[in-house]
């Protein structure tokens, strides 16, 4: 699944390939409701920091916590798509904005290339990233796993 990855995240290519390592046990669809969430929090003006806020949404997700909201429908409308089935969703949406979106989304897909990489060199990987971020535990004992 090619992801439509929001230019309000302002991530760069190394970002996102470092994020889709971090989701890589997600299912490409709850991969996109989380994208398309973070956008819409963001475009709403609700999030401070915006990576920070789509690494949380993705621990959510791992953990089995994530729920989309209306804001993530919104921008997979506005993008010419929708919340997929698999992406649990709450039916409430966000009140009506009159102020245009601040969070145009990019026309093209990501240009990664699906991986064959096993779940322990995933997770190694995953580890990496994550102490490159600075959220790996000093212990060295990751929560994302301790589910």
């Amino acid at each position: 699944m090619s992801l439509h990855w929001p230019a309000c995240l302002s991530m760069d290519e190394s970002e996102r390939q470092a994020t889709q390592l971090l989701m890589a046990e997600l299912a490409g669809d709850t991969q996109q409701a989380i994208l398309d969430e973070a956008a819409g929090r963001v475009s709403g003006g609700s999030v401070r920091n915006p990576k920070g806020f789509l690494r949380g949404l993705i621990k959510r997700a791992i953990g089995g916590e994530f729920v989309a909201t209306g804001y993530a429908q919104t921008q997979a409308e506005r993008r010419g798509g929708r919340v997929q089935q698999g992406a649990p969703t709450v039916t409430k949406r966000p009140a009506d904005r009159s102020v245009p979106p601040s969070c145009p989304q990019t026309a093209e897909p990501s240009s990664a290339k699906p991986s064959t990489t096993s779940p322990e060199e995933a997770r190694a990987a995953r580890e990496q990233c994550l102490r490159k971020l600075g959220l790996w535990p000093a212990g060295g004992k990751n929560s994302l796993n301790s589910h």
